[in-house]
């Protein structure tokens, strides 16, 4: 039983969104410690890792967004799929957010090498390259999955839970009119 629960990351969505949403879908009450980022430099010697997010549970500490998650995922109710094969795919899907977000931190938080207009144009591309080569494998891993209501098919897991907090949230605002045309050819049913 998850008690005395507390979350801490930045006062942003970022690493921390889908530990909130999976606390709040398994309606676990939880104290949403937020930092902002002058208050980091004071915080950060108190964090285990060094870095955000962190979860406590009950004394113990959690570091590591994609471990919290798959902890999370396991102990507010079965979002790791039904065998091995689910369970892969959702580890796989989790596992591209390093892949992915270095490309688009270059275009959220570009240092001053980034920002040089022949930089930014290579940055925007190579982005786009690599959101829509990601969003067509995860199309065609739904589509195997049998188009259902969810990733998986017919039931919620963790793999939902990632595409509305990267996907949704981070990748389709930040890239949204960027990728234009792309995203709905790369990943038409996923998008929708």
């Amino acid at each position: 039983t998850l008690k005395n629960v507390k979350l801490s990351y930045f006062t942003l969505n970022g690493l921390g969104m889908v530990p909130r949403m999976l606390l709040s879908y398994g309606k676990v009450p939880f104290e949403n410690h937020t930092i902002t980022f002058d208050k980091w430099p004071e915080v950060k010697p108190t964090m285990q890792l060094k870095f955000l997010p962190q979860l406590e549970v009950n004394g113990a500490i959690y570091s590591q967004s994609q471990a919290i998650s798959v902890f999370l995922a396991r102990k507010v109710g079965g979002l790791m799929g039904k065998n091995e094969e689910e369970e892969y795919q959702i580890i796989a899907i989790l596992n591209s957010t390093p892949d992915i977000n270095p490309t688009l931190y270059k275009l959220v938080m570009p240092s001053e090498e980034d920002q040089k207009p022949e930089n930014a144009k290579v940055n925007l591309q190579n982005a786009i390259d690599k959101i829509t080569l990601f969003l067509s494998v995860y199309e065609k891993r739904y589509e195997s999955n049998g188009e259902g209501k969810y990733y998986l098919g017919e039931k919620l897991s963790l793999a939902d839970f990632w595409l509305v907090s990267t996907v949704g949230n981070f990748i389709l605002k930040t890239l949204g009119e960027s990728l234009g045309k792309k995203k709905k050819k790369a990943a038409p049913k996923l998008i929708a």
